[in-house]
């Protein structure tokens, strides 16, 4: 493994309400009414800002804790931010107490909500910025500090531990070539990482897998041709052969001519989120019940 060199720095955060500007919110998902298979903007002008670039948002299984990525005003360096549910009622939203020197963000909870895997931008010993996963956990006491886990980004976790992730080593310099790679965790480690096999990867890039619990389906959103234009988001799901099926893009409906991915479902199977341009959509999860392929 290269060695990582990374830097920590608290720093302010700039563009986020303050507690007396925040608005009082209650209940579920900071009391949004609920979509149906039509997306719709997630918390208009609170969670998702306009002028301000807001992805990957996660939420706890008890919905009592939210994460998501936005970037600080006037720099081009992203950070995790987090609400939580205190009294009935939701904080105003602020920077998780890592903040490092390059960008850190793409938060996403572990099925039964024990870990918090997100992605860090680091310098490699070639003084490239390379993404790295870390995981941290949030209990009572507090925020434990964050662990290295392997070289990638935006990874998601089977009930088993298997981690799925978006492998960045196949081209000369991080980032030159994405391709979906996925790690079991055997006796309490993490295997050497292999490629997902089938009809995931392509010449092209495929980012963000997010695996179901049981890995029935993975989403990911991809550059490769036949898209709606930039990246398109697309599910594949698993046949009775345990193979993975050829993707099937969203649609229109979900994908653009402009950017679409960073696809997490609540853990509570209810709804899919993601990023459309710079804003967090969600939508009713009964969508991918629709894309599935009939027997």
């Amino acid at each position: 493994m290269q060695k990582i060199i990374y830097i920590l720095l608290f720093l302010p955060f700039v563009g986020l309400a303050q507690n007396s500007d925040f608005p009082e919110l209650k209940g579920t998902y900071l009391g949004q009414n609920p979509p149906g298979i039509t997306p719709e903007i997630f918390a208009p002008g609170i969670i998702s800002r306009d002028g301000f670039e807001d992805y990957g948002i996660t939420f706890s299984k008890n919905n009592d804790l939210l994460l998501y990525t936005c970037d600080t005003a006037g720099s081009d360096k992203h950070n995790i931010v987090f609400s939580m549910l205190v009294d009935g009622k939701w904080t105003a939203p602020k920077p998780i107490p890592f903040s490092f020197a390059h960008s850190v963000g793409e938060p996403v909870y572990s099925p039964n909500s024990d870990k918090i895997f997100f992605t860090q931008l680091v310098l490699n010993i070639n003084n490239d910025l390379e993404p790295f996963i870390y995981f941290t956990k949030k209990t009572a006491k507090g925020w434990e500090t964050p662990s290295p886990i392997i070289s990638g980004l935006f990874a998601s976790e089977a009930d088993d531990g298997t981690l799925y992730f978006t492998d960045v080593t196949g081209g000369e310099k991080p980032m030159d070539k994405s391709d979906i790679a996925k790690s079991e965790f055997v006796k309490g480690k993490y295997m050497r990482p292999e490629f997902i096999k089938g009809n995931i990867n392509t010449e092209f890039h495929e980012f963000h897998p997010f695996i179901a619990p049981d890995e029935s389906f993975m989403i990911f959103d991809s550059n490769r041709p036949g898209g709606f234009g930039d990246y398109d988001i697309y599910i594949s799901f698993k046949n009775d052969k345990n193979e993975w099926g050829v993707p099937i893009n969203f649609g229109n409906e979900i994908n653009s001519t402009e950017y679409d991915g960073v696809a997490t479902i609540s853990t509570d199977g209810k709804y899919l989120f993601y990023c459309h341009h710079q804003d967090i959509y969600w939508v009713s999860a009964k969508i991918i019940e629709e894309l599935k392929p009939k027997e």
